[in-house]
């Protein structure tokens, strides 16, 4: 998805959290081995937009990049509407 390097996890995955899946991208070594950079999007991103900067700084810095998608984005579980007008704090609190 985001590269072509054998060595990464490229195929999404999901993880549960406070009761919704979210989909994430894990690029590089695992968390235990090396520092995590955390990638995230903007209010209408997506794991897709971040094209290949993650890569490029995982190969840079040698660090672990985890990539996600909000609930409600790209492949994640959908938040039930209606959304409050501070639904992007509330988020940034839970996730």
């Amino acid at each position: 998805m985001l590269h072509n390097d054998a060595m990464y996890e490229t195929v999404p995955s999901r993880v549960e959290i406070n009761g919704r899946e979210l989909e994430y991208v894990w690029l590089g070594p695992p968390p235990n081995q090396n520092a995590t950079l955390v990638f995230l999007h903007e209010g209408l991103g997506s794991i897709a937009q971040w094209r290949d900067l993650p890569q490029q700084l995982v190969t840079a810095t040698g660090c672990s990049a985890l990539i996600y998608n909000r609930a409600s984005y790209g492949g994640s579980d959908p938040m039930p509407a209606p959304w409050p007008r501070t639904f992007m704090h509330d988020h940034a609190r839970e996730e």
